[in-house]
């Protein structure tokens, strides 16, 4: 067996460490990949004994919900509109509609207009997505969202404290509205709106753009049928 002289032994761990130490550098300049995001499909509207889970929450499909035997659970799923009172059981969150495994579920079909949002796997954190502001058309801006209520129902996801309300159809006053941990009711602010009105709610540097419906009631019912996400 041919024996490795010293200069060869170093010569060999030095070609080694080099090459190490490439690869740390390769590793170490290639960015991190983002954080992985989904998109949810249904809003919590009313939760009962159930822990973790809150009025105005967002779920992502293939989330699982044990209401044990008496829990009680009311969700609106964004793209179906699909209105669901479900009582008890094992309920398993889908894209359009839930599954609950000994519950009971209560069906029925509330007007929206589906608005999209994502959640990032690691930090859930969310983001509602709009088309870019630059490409609006000033003159004639298209509403991001349409509630069906004349009290709609404001759910910032930074929480804000306040934000401005604008009516962009016609000459009114600018107003300033306060906000309770980034929630503001309409109709706890008394405040009623017009049908058919376009409206611009400013929550800093950015905007949101709503129209209510022409038909639009005045049940606050279904929360998604009056929710503008900020």
């Amino acid at each position: 067996m041919p024996v490795m002289t010293l200069s060869a032994a170093r010569s060999l761990f030095n070609e080694s460490w080099l090459l190490l130490a490439g690869l740390v550098l390769v590793f170490a300049a290639v960015p991190p990949r983002p954080a992985a995001a989904v998109e949810v499909s249904v809003l919590v509207e009313h939760a009962k004994g159930v822990e973790d889970i809150d009025a105005l929450d967002f779920l992502a499909p293939g989330e699982l919900v044990d209401l044990g035997e008496s829990g009680e659970l009311t969700l609106t799923y964004l793209s179906s509109c699909r209105h669901e009172r479900i009582q008890g059981g094992i309920v398993i969150i889908g894209e359009t509609n839930s599954t609950a495994s000994g519950g009971v579920i209560d069906v029925s079909i509330v007007p929206c207009k589906a608005q999209k949002i994502d959640q990032t796997a690691d930090t859930r954190t969310l983001t509602v997505l709009r088309p870019f502001q630059e490409t609006r058309n000033i003159l004639s801006p298209q509403p991001d969202v349409i509630v069906f209520s004349v009290f709609p129902v404001l759910k910032s996801l930074a929480k804000v404290g306040s934000v401005k309300l604008v009516r962009l159809d016609r000459d009114e006053p600018e107003r300033e509205l306060r906000l309770k941990n980034g929630v503001g009711d309409f109709h706890s602010l008394r405040l009623r709106l017009e049908p058919n009105g376009l409206y611009k709610i400013i929550n800093g540097e950015t905007d949101t753009i709503f129209q209510v419906d022409s038909d639009a009631a005045t049940d606050t019912k279904a929360i998604l049928s009056r929710l503008v996400v900020i």
